[in-house]
């Protein structure tokens, strides 16, 4: 498995006063700027956002249920299958 190389959680995202919404993150208390959301459906811009700045807790998560089911079951199902293709493709291996 290779080292994620993506900017270190915790990720939120921002709304701005006229609408627009971007994602940041807090590292060692500097605010760094990664991302604006555009969409022309308010709704989806926000819900979007939110999952963007989940991203790294959800890969964590992830990670942890997959060495969950491994040590519980030594078959490997199809979920493991999807939850390893996605974190690969996270990885931009996939």
């Amino acid at each position: 498995m290779s080292e994620t190389k993506w900017t270190p959680a915790p990720w939120e995202y921002v709304k701005l006063s006229h609408g627009s919404v971007y994602i940041r993150s807090l590292v060692d208390g500097v605010d760094g700027y990664l991302a604006d959301v555009f969409l022309s459906r308010p709704g989806e811009c926000k819900a979007n956002a939110r999952l963007i700045a989940a991203a790294p807790d959800l890969y964590e998560a992830l990670l942890g249920a997959i060495d969950l089911i491994e040590i519980m079951s030594p078959i490997e199902g199809d979920e493991v299958r999807k939850g390893r293709a996605a974190l690969a493709k996270a990885r931009g291996e996939g």
